[in-house]
């Protein structure tokens, strides 16, 4: 009967002890449920900066590309400007020249 008695105590302790495992289980389950919840939202909101940033650095480079062909386009014209200048310039003195001769 003492052996009865023990193996139902026994039984119940243990019983109690999953118990309370179980609940603990279910406790740390939705806790990290709701972590991995957080998670996923942090993420997709890094995704949709990580997406901003890169359309904000196309868009810089597509102006710096834009900029450097402007300026590139703008040394050929001063330079076709110091040419037309320099031409003037000998033309000028071909007339002085001829002015004084």
């Amino acid at each position: 009967q003492d052996k009865v008695n023990e193996l139902e105590r026994s039984h119940d302790e243990f019983a109690e002890v999953n118990e309370h495992l179980q609940l603990e289980n279910s406790r740390l389950e939705t806790e990290l449920g709701q972590e991995l919840e957080e998670l996923r939202r942090r993420s997709d909101l890094l995704q949709l900066d990580n997406s901003r940033l890169q359309q904000a650095l196309e868009s810089q480079g597509r102006r710096l590309r834009d900029s450097e062909e402007q300026r590139h386009q703008l040394l050929g014209e001063l330079q076709d400007v110091r040419e037309d200048l320099h031409a003037l310039r000998e033309l000028e003195l071909e007339a002085q020249l001829h002015s004084i001769i």
